[in-house]
């Protein structure tokens, strides 16, 4: 019942990094332009420059919302966690802070080099550049059980 899940997500992933950074490419080449006209405004015509303008603004602002999803999406996978097992653990966090008990741990948590290799599936010698890139193999795992912890009640 959800659009991105275990086999999936590091597409989604993919997604937006790669989304952010073109939109950074193309925000700092108009940008970039923008300050070599700003010498001679004459050397290119109004309608280009207005259009760069436009492209810088959109690009930016395309970036920075593309910027705060990859942050967020990225501590996700770290801490081993997905959106809304966020929500449900910080539910239980406060609970517990409220009963003045110590505050569950997370039970997917393998620290943060294994929690990435086990989102993006990638266990080999250079996962930390494949994991970017892509594959043609399906994801291996099921996104319930894991190899070093067996499975976990959801």
């Amino acid at each position: 019942m959800n659009c991105v899940g275990a086999r999936n997500y590091r597409y989604f992933f993919n997604f937006i990094f790669f989304g952010g950074v073109g939109c950074a490419w193309a925000a700092g080449s108009g940008a970039f332009l923008l300050l070599y006209v700003i010498d001679d405004p004459n050397r290119v015509p109004y309608e280009v420059f207005r259009n760069v303008i436009y492209v810088v603004i959109m690009a930016g602002a395309v970036f920075v919302a593309l910027a705060f999803l990859g942050g967020w999406q990225a501590y996700l996978v770290t801490v081993g966690n997905t959106t809304i097992d966020y929500y449900d653990h910080s539910d239980l966090v406060k609970a517990a802070k409220a009963r003045g008990v110590p505050a569950p741990k997370w039970a997917f948590d393998q620290g943060r080099v294994k929690n990435w290799q086990e989102a993006f599936d990638e266990h080999g010698k250079y996962w930390y550049v494949a994991w970017c890139l892509p594959r043609l193999r399906a994801h291996q795992g099921s996104g319930v059980y894991y190899a070093d912890l067996g499975p976990k009640a959801l």
